[in-house]
């Protein structure tokens, strides 16, 4: 079975809806001049209030969840009390990274996947990205729109289906 992680901001806990009343455009997005980090820093039961994305269900299906994410230190203990609510009934692992890119250093070292949705990488090749408006614009190998699409991508990911279908295509692309 593929090592798969899961970021947890926007593909496992829906922020927007308890800091935004309309859906983010674009990454960055304010509101009354105020940004996500704004907005929770006033009050960080915010955290643990968030609900789940439709992608967490797909998440508390798998029998091992890697979760790793980006945030503030001020940020975990709320995270950890939304984990433990959501995530009681299976067993999961949490890594906490200082900056983006160790995301990539872990899931390239592993030969991993990331399920993710920030549109600031430079490398999409081993990430999964979870579509929304702020990141439309990113060129990704693997895009989701749905939770179905997911759980059918991690099916053939985790039976290596993926690396045939496209051996087979290169193949059909040579002999014509």
């Amino acid at each position: 079975m593929k090592k798969i992680y899961w970021d947890l901001d926007g593909v496992l806990r829906d922020l927007h809806k308890v800091t935004f009343i309309n859906r983010p455009t674009h990454w960055g997005y304010t509101e009354n001049g105020l940004d996500i980090f704004d907005i929770i820093g006033k009050d960080y039961t915010l955290l643990e209030k968030a609900p789940p994305t439709p992608f967490c269900k797909i998440a508390i299906k798998q029998p091992f969840v890697n979760i790793l994410t980006h945030q503030p230190s001020s940020w975990i203990l709320y995270t950890e009390n939304w984990i433990k609510k959501y995530f009681s009934s299976i067993s999961y692992n949490i890594i906490y990274v200082e900056t983006r890119n160790q995301k990539i250093e872990i899931i390239n070292k592993e030969n991993a996947y990331l399920i993710e949705d920030c549109p600031l990488f430079n490398d999409y090749s081993r990430i999964i990205l979870i579509d929304s408006p702020y990141n439309k614009n990113i060129k990704a190998k693997y895009r989701v729109k749905t939770p179905k699409q997911l759980e059918q991508l991690l099916i053939l990911i985790n039976k290596d289906l993926i690396w045939i279908k496209q051996e087979i295509k290169i193949i059909s692309i040579n002999t014509n």
